[in-house]
């Protein structure tokens, strides 16, 4: 009985010392972070049967518990994750709200201190001190922008250096868990009894290292740890670990990316959204969601406010009389492509700004769209909608009509953008999205050939792809640019891509770094107008004209115009009105209709961006015509009918196709085309190298097809034969809407000659490189008022406009219409109030005018006290410039403000939410788990009675074993 005894007591003694010893252990590491609670597990040992019934056995521990709550401590790393990464963000980010929201480092103040000084300069623009302050406000403005960006791209630089360092610490975590993890492999391999301080170890690094990148843990069958980040990506299964890799971007590499590193040693890069969670994640979610759009957004300001600045500030005359030049240093994208390519590509990226002219003209064969910035045509397309310069160009309602015209501004306001032709006669409304600068994002993009022939932009702010196609780089490119605008501009290609090459497309990153001033002498600043007008002083009408103002200052010649030989003076008379005309190195301002220029054999001709060199002996009164509807936009020898040159321009010389004999016309036939009794509706014709006969074409207006009919109608007749008959040429139109004439003979001798109708000396007139493309009036033009008349039945109207000038006249809220000047007698008809714009300028003339009454617009040579271009330049604060014209440059900048401060609230209200989530997580946690000194205290207490009764016991055993010994003495 006494053994019996002594073993329960013994076995109480065990239990008790080991709940003293667990007790101790709990209140020694009641301060070491990540300690769980560990409580002792017991049980009765098995009894034995007696005759009287069961007897106890005694205890038995069986195992030393850890007190650990999975669930609670997957809700804690969780937030704790989240507050980690909010944490970061938020420590950023406050950074960049200081920095763009401080009253006077901000870019605010700037530019509002640029403004206020051209405001002060434009009050007195002939003062070189109030000049000079306006250079030094821009200086400042030029070092604000240069100073955001570079404590921008400081804050990038911090940013990717911690990148670096929270690689380095991710890695050095695996590899203290996987250390950890083969402790408690060999620990746990001669039992089951858990290793729980390694546990507690092992989750203690598991949840710093939980707090760098959010990872998920999976617990494998021998109890080590497998761990993953992202979708599933390793960063150690078993015994294998992963490393995270910092890796440069693919074109940028100053910036880096996240890579992981297999163990054969192969870097594979992680998309940035998959890396969530922890200060890796707040500073790569930083990074991508308010620095890269911070910093486009100042550089989008900086390039709208550089190029808006230098359009309006070109347009000015300075204070020598010359025209304005850039005042800010023009802003060039970026395009980085990547090291790896193996292409011969080379992308870059632009900014065009233009006025759009868009016609429907059937005999073209649909919508041909003109870049008014330099006069050139873009294409014809069959449908709409189509995208020219970044720009997308669609039909909202109804349907055109042949000739209708259209004119597009997209830098206007979104309602006033396409402005219908009064002369339309169709259904259709057009559509347009705003201009470059308008629509031009704060994102980056990326340029990728991902297979033969076709493209891939991703658009990286928010992750967004187009494609495109086509039967070659350029047409795929093209699609593309179709399918992805409009994104603010447009790419060019030059050379071929490899499949995988790809460029990284920054159209606004480095604006606020690049924007510079160009103008550094305060007499260059153009404040002044470069036109002056003014009513006559003899009016006798109350009519008043506007002070006009200068849109563009480089139109080409818009109409065909003719001048004529005149041998008393050895002169060229007939050019323009208000033009300069270049001859050699000479400048002849035209003052009258009857300027003479005088002749040079062979020197070039330059007027309004067209050129010419005549040659040989002209004879009084032979007429050479300019024409600006080919490319080199010049005809050949013109004729005194001009017939000739606008239907054929300079045509090729005659070739054989096949065994016949062709001429092709240098002309592209426009929609609509008037033919006028003696004016143009004469040319000559030779066949075969036979005489030369006039063709004459019936008065009236032609689309090209049936112009085409009357043409070969009128070689007929001059001819006297018919196609397919001897001696008869046909008629064609090419792709190109061209006059192609063909000769019925067959043979070697087969050829055609087109010529002039009237010229009689031996004058060639051939296309010259023009030197110079100034529209701007180099003397003065006078507009005379004449009244209606009853016979002939003429309107009110203005006569005295250039020759070869198109005019559009806008009535007040009304459509505009367009007159083409084609000689001196052409007029335009007078309306109060209406706009009258051509060769660039617009103004007006409102009230009664007078039979005789003269208007004058000319240049201004003396307006060192003129304010009018400052005046609009002025105008460009207040102007809707950005975010699809609804922002002034002050507005986006108070955008971009308002977005950082409200996400950094965003952030600061989320990451107190999450690090309360998990404080109370914690607390949740360390009720169950954490070490209670008092608690702990009291077990202790228990314990020790335990122990001293079990001892107690042992002692009564030994003495009823010694009273069992003394019986047997």
């Amino acid at each position: 009985m006494g053994s019996g005894l002594l073993n329960v007591s013994v076995s109480g003694l065990n239990a008790a010392q080991m709940g003293i010893l667990t007790t101790s252990h709990n209140i020694a590491n009641a301060s070491t972070p990540g300690f769980n609670r560990q409580t002792i597990s017991q049980s009765t040992n098995t009894p034995v049967l007696t005759g009287a019934g069961f007897l106890g056995q005694g205890t038995n521990v069986d195992t030393v518990r850890r007190v650990y709550n999975d669930f609670l401590a997957g809700q804690v790393l969780n937030a704790q994750t989240n507050a980690a990464e909010l944490e970061t963000y938020a420590n950023q980010i406050a950074q960049i709200d200081n920095l763009l929201a401080d009253p006077s480092a901000g870019l605010s103040p700037a530019l509002q201190g640029f403004f206020k000084a051209l405001d002060e300069a434009a009050a007195n623009p002939s003062s070189i001190p109030a000049r000079q302050a306006m250079l030094s406000a821009g200086q400042g403005l030029v070092a604000r922008f240069q100073g955001l960006d570079q404590q921008l791209e400081d804050m990038r630089s911090g940013v990717n250096t911690q990148v670096r360092s929270e690689v380095t610490t991710i890695n050095s975590y695996i590899a203290q868990i996987a250390d950890v993890n083969q402790r408690i492999i060999v620990a746990q391999a001669g039992g089951s009894q858990p290793a729980n301080d390694l546990f507690d170890q092992r989750d203690k690094l598991v949840s710093d290292l939980n707090k760098e990148i959010r990872i998920t843990t999976h617990v494998e069958t021998d109890g080590s740890y497998s761990v993953f980040f992202g979708s599933g990506q390793p960063l150690m299964v078993g015994s294998q670990i992963y490393q995270l890799q910092a890796i440069p971007d693919r074109e940028d590499t100053t910036n880096f990316q996240i890579g992981l590193l297999s163990p054969a040693g192969n870097a594979e890069v992680i998309p940035e959204s998959l890396i969530t969670g922890g200060n890796l994640g707040g500073l790569l979610n930083f990074r991508t969601g308010t620095l890269d759009p911070a910093q486009n957004s100042i550089g989008r300001i900086a390039f709208a406010v550089a190029t808006k600045f230098n359009a309006q500030h070109s347009l000015g005359q300075d204070l020598t009389g010359d025209m304005g030049g850039n005042f800010f240093d023009p802003i060039q994208l970026s395009t980085l492509g990547a090291p790896t390519n193996i292409g011969t590509g080379i992308l870059t990226a632009n900014v065009i700004s233009s006025d759009y002219s868009l016609s429907y003209d059937q005999g073209l064969g649909g919508y041909a769209i003109t870049r008014l910035a330099d006069d050139q045509m873009l294409g014809v397309f069959s449908d709409l909608p189509q995208v020219v310069d970044g720009i997308r160009f669609s039909l909202s309602s109804g349907a055109p009509a042949n000739g209708d015209v259209f004119l597009v501004r997209p830098d206007a306001p979104p309602m006033d953008r396409v402005i219908s032709f009064a002369t339309n006669t169709g259904s259709a409304t057009l559509a347009s999205t705003g201009s470059n600068i308008q629509t031009m994002t704060a994102s980056d993009y990326r340029l990728t050939l991902t297979g033969v022939n076709s493209f891939t932009l991703e658009r990286i702010s928010d992750h967004q792809f187009w494609k495109g196609v086509g039967s070659d780089q350029a047409e795929a490119l093209v699609d593309l640019m179709t399918n992805a605008a409009p994104q603010g501009f447009d790419l060019e290609l030059s050379g071929a891509m490899q499949i995988n090459d790809s460029f990284l497309v920054r159209p606004t990153r480095h604006g606020a770094r690049d924007i510079a001033l160009a103008t550094t002498d305060p007499r260059d600043i153009a404040l002044a107008a470069p036109i002056r007008t003014s009513a006559g002083l003899s009016n006798a009408g109350t009519a008043a004209i506007s002070a006009g103002v200068v849109d563009d200052t480089s139109v080409r010649q818009a109409a065909p115009f003719s001048v004529v030989y005149e041998a008393a003076s050895n002169s060229l008379v007939g050019f323009p009105v208000g033009s300069l005309v270049q001859v050699g190195a000479i400048r002849y301002p035209i003052t009258t209709a009857t300027t003479r220029v005088p002749y040079a054999p062979g020197l070039s001709i330059n007027i309004n961006g067209l050129a010419a060199t005549i040659t040989g002996i002209p004879q009084d009164g032979d007429v050479f015509t300019f024409s600006p509807n080919i490319t080199p936009p010049i005809a050949p020898p013109g004729v005194g009918n001009t017939g000739f040159a606008t239907l054929f321009g300079m045509p090729s010389p005659s070739t054989l196709a096949g065994p016949q004999g062709v001429a092709t016309a240098g002309v592209t036939l426009p929609a609509s085309f008037t033919v006028a009794a003696g004016n143009n509706d004469q040319f000559n014709i030779a066949l075969d190298g036979g005489a030369a006969v006039t063709a004459t074409i019936l008065p009236g207006t032609y689309t090209p097809a049936t112009l085409l009919t009357a043409v070969q109608t009128a070689l007929n007749t001059a001819l006297g034969a018919a196609p397919p008959a001897a001696g008869s040429a046909t008629v064609s139109l090419n792709s190109s809407n061209q006059l192609v004439v063909i000769s019925t003979t067959v043979g070697a001798g087969s050829a055609v000659a087109l010529s002039s109708a009237s010229n009689l000396g031996t004058g060639l007139m051939v296309s010259a490189l023009a030197l110079t493309n100034s529209s701007l009036p180099a003397a003065p033009i006078t507009l005379t008022y004449r009244q209606a008349t009853t016979v002939p039945v003429l309107p009110d109207r203005l006569v005295g406009f250039p020759v070869g000038s198109m005019v559009t006249v806008t009535p007040s809220g009304g459509r505009p219409t367009t007159y083409t000047i084609g000689q001196t007698t052409d007029y335009v008809p007078y309306t109060s109030g209406s706009e009258l714009a051509f060769n660039g300028l617009r103004f007006s003339i409102s009230g009664p005018a007078v039979e005789g009454d003269l208007f004058t617009v000319g240049p201004n040579p003396s307006g060192v006290s003129d304010n009018r271009n400052a005046g609009l330049l002025g105008a460009l604060q207040t102007s809707n410039a950005m975010t699809d014209g609804t922002a002034t440059f002050q507005a986006a900048y108070s955008q971009v403000v308002s977005q950082v401060g409200n996400k950094s609230r965003e952030v600061e209200v989320t990451m107190t939410a999450q690090q309360n989530l998990a404080k109370q997580g914690q607390d949740a946690i360390q009720s169950q788990s954490g070490v209670n000194l008092d608690e702990e205290a009291a077990n202790l207490l228990r314990f020790q009675q335990a122990y001293q009764a079990a001892a107690k016991i042992i002692n009564v055993s030994s003495k009823l074993f010694d009273e069992l010994l003394s019986l047997g003495r």
